[in-house]
């Protein structure tokens, strides 16, 4: 088994342990450190995601935003079988709908916004260490998604997330920041990319 199925196996099987009231308390948590990031704080337009289970969930997050007058916008798989994704703008979550791997994104009838538009992107992974290394689901949306802007890429991770080193590549896309429910760190290989 390569090393990134290996981390992915192991990291997704400790966050299926923890209790759903433990996902929602780090959560919960997560935000007021993301917060005190400058570039997530003064973003005009930030790239949120809808979280599967083993995923920190946004929800709230969302709502602050749009509360704040920000645009909010989220992935959108247009074509799986050339892993074409884009991010379209998203004014309530119940605009939401089930995409083609159950995972909630906004209707194909939504504005995309281009990657240019993106000030910061809150990014979810399987597991993240202390680099700014980010190890996703496998399937690249986000590492070549991200390339093609320069937003301020923000790690959201539960602390069982966290390992001393994620298995990469040089296509995968570092973060900037990593935030759990601890705090918010830099990434010093967030500029690498």
């Amino acid at each position: 088994m390569d090393a990134k199925k290996r981390v992915r196996g192991d990291i997704s099987a400790r966050v299926r342990r923890m209790t759903p009231a433990a996902r929602c308390a780090e959560a919960a948590a997560i935000f007021p450190h993301l917060d005190t990031i400058e570039g997530f704080r003064q973003a005009h337009c930030v790239g949120l995601y809808a979280a599967t289970p083993l995923e920190v969930a946004t929800d709230a997050i969302f709502r602050v935003l749009v509360q704040r007058g920000v645009v909010v916008c989220y992935p959108r798989i247009n074509d799986v079988s050339r892993r074409d994704a884009d991010f379209r703008r998203l004014n309530t979550l119940d605009d939401l709908e089930p995409g083609p791997f159950g995972i909630r994104e906004p209707s194909a009838r939504a504005e995309i916004i281009s990657p240019r538009q993106i000030d910061c992107v809150c990014v979810p992974g399987r597991a993240f260490d202390r680099q700014g290394h980010r190890l996703g689901s496998g399937g690249g949306y986000y590492d070549r998604w991200l390339i093609m802007g320069e937003p301020v890429r923000i790690g959201l991770a539960f602390a069982c997330q966290l390992v001393d080193a994620v298995p990469h590549t040089i296509t995968d896309v570092t973060m900037h920041f990593l935030v759990t429910a601890t705090g918010a760190m830099t990434c010093p290989r967030g500029e690498d990319n």
